[in-house]
């Protein structure tokens, strides 16, 4: 029954700066975007990750950008945690019953949070060994937890504007999924995944769609980037964004752009650029040491910073490496001029929506 499913769950990704939402269909044994909505949060307002219990949107803000689009179908949806209110952290925990690996974990979290474990919802999965590690407790094993009250406050949220939250997903199975996505042919390799966001970046190493190795780059936002725009230009937020977003770095981009200008902000953007290739290359001569086997020969961007014109020959430029943006098919996508997203924009959202054949 579950792959005679023609429409995908409800995505939706709670981002700093935009409220993201995504319908994937599948028609012959393939997949594209059919729908999309964006709801962008005014400028000044952006947040990482919203309060204790919330994900930083309103029920309404939700249920209006579901107007956004008609095509947008059924009440099932999936969303993802926020990375920023999450924390990631490996264990050692020996063979065991599912059960009796989830208790050990528990105990691991009773230890590592004894004033808060009780209140704080998680999840495990196998992760490869440090080789560094010597004859004694191996850390093979990776735990993802936030505060209970995040999550159940998200799934009400999603209540209160008539959805029902069949999943509330992890950020390193939503980028492992998405890269496996965009790069089906990829998958036995190593695929290094940058989600650039508006006030932080996640780095992730997929193989065969699976989260083998995270790290969250905190001050690492595409963010910045409009923040030092703004400082070098004495622009306003909602200015800076525009030029940012809307020229890119490309001067030989579509529009006719300004060559000069966009000549000016690629100055502006290079030290940018340059602090977040440099956290990158610090992880990954880590994953060289650590995780051999895991090093990725290219990288998949996406998320808001991958939205700017340039970004991904920029950032390759920095890194030395072939890096490619997030796509997939998407005949038949909705193209509103209000709501009308960039493809490497959906990733997340896309990769919850395709929750509905694979849980």
């Amino acid at each position: 029954m579950m792959f005679r499913r023609k429409r995908g769950w409800i995505g939706i990704d709670f981002g700093d700066r935009a409220l993201k939402v995504a319908q994937v269909v599948r028609e012959a044994g393939r997949m594209r975007i059919a729908h999309s909505a964006l709801m962008w949060r005014p400028a000044g307002t952006a947040q990482g990750g919203g309060g204790a219990d919330r994900s930083g949107w309103s029920s309404q803000d939700i249920a209006a950008a579901l107007a956004l689009d008609f095509g947008l179908s059924g009440r099932q949806a999936a969303c993802m945690l926020p990375m920023e209110c999450s924390e990631l952290c490996a264990v050692s925990i020996p063979p065991g019953s599912p059960e009796e690996r989830r208790a050990m974990v528990a105990d691991e979290l009773a230890q590592r949070y004894p004033d808060d474990a009780a209140t704080r919802a998680f999840v495990y999965w196998d992760c490869p060994v440090p080789a560094s590690q010597g004859a004694g407790p191996r850390e093979n094993t990776l735990v993802l937890t936030a505060p209970r009250e995040l999550v159940t406050g998200m799934a009400e949220q999603l209540a209160e504007a008539r959805l029902a939250c069949q999943v509330m997903d992890g950020p390193p199975f939503v980028l492992a999924r998405a890269a496996a996505m965009a790069f089906p042919g990829s998958t036995d390799e190593a695929v290094g995944v940058v989600e650039w966001g508006y006030s932080s970046s996640t780095f992730c190493i997929s193989r065969q769609g699976y989260p083998q190795y995270t790290r969250h780059l905190r001050n690492c936002g595409a963010g910045q980037l409009v923040e030092a725009v703004g400082h070098a230009l004495n622009l306003r937020e909602d200015e800076s964004i525009e030029l940012v977003f809307g020229c890119g770095l490309d001067g030989a981009g579509p529009g006719g752009r300004d060559e000069q200008v966009t000549a000016i902000l690629a100055e502006i953007a290079t030290p940018v650029f340059g602090s977040l290739a440099e956290e990158i290359r610090k992880t990954l001569t880590y994953v060289e040491m650590q995780y051999p086997d895991l090093l990725p020969s290219w990288l998949c961007l996406l998320g808001d910073g991958a939205t700017v014109d340039g970004a991904a020959r920029a950032l390759s430029e920095n890194l030395e490496m072939p890096v490619r943006l997030w796509q997939m098919a998407s005949e038949g996508m909705a193209q509103h001029p209000s709501h009308a997203a960039p493809q490497p924009l959906l990733a997340a959202a896309a990769a919850l929506s395709v929750l509905a054949w694979t849980s």
